[in-house]
């Protein structure tokens, strides 16, 4: 039996409500979120985060890891921390690494010189 005929309405409605109300939705699973593990139900189907805010926290691209110095976590870019072997957590921490390796480097120079400067 036809639709038109049923709701009492002609053809021509039937294709204009049709028209106004767009293709029918899928029906969608709920999901589980990948950044916070929470489950939810998409409001569309491409939705993979059950928030912007899960959405945009996974976008950044950063690894969590330890201070050189003091040991303190840190969080850096992920770049960062494939281009740089030591991570710090702020200047003075980087500072102090850098006075520690001078004085080493400086000590190291001094006593391959010392073994050039003999006869």
């Amino acid at each position: 039996m036809e639709i038109a005929a049923e709701v009492g309405v002609t053809r021509q409605r039937v294709a204009a409500i049709r028209r106004q109300l767009g293709p029918p939705t899928p029906a969608v699973e709920p999901r589980l979120c990948p950044q916070c593990g929470v489950v939810f139900l998409p409001q569309a189907n491409r939705n993979r985060y059950c928030s912007q805010a899960c959405g945009s926290l996974a976008q950044r691209r950063r690894v969590n890891t330890f201070c050189y110095t003091c040991g303190l976590p840190v969080e850096i870019p992920r770049a960062q921390f494939h281009r740089y072997p030591n991570h710090f957590c702020g200047r003075p921490c980087r500072s102090k690494m850098a006075r520690k390796l001078g004085m080493e480097r400086r000590i190291e120079r001094e006593f391959v010189d010392s073994f050039a400067r003999v006869p």
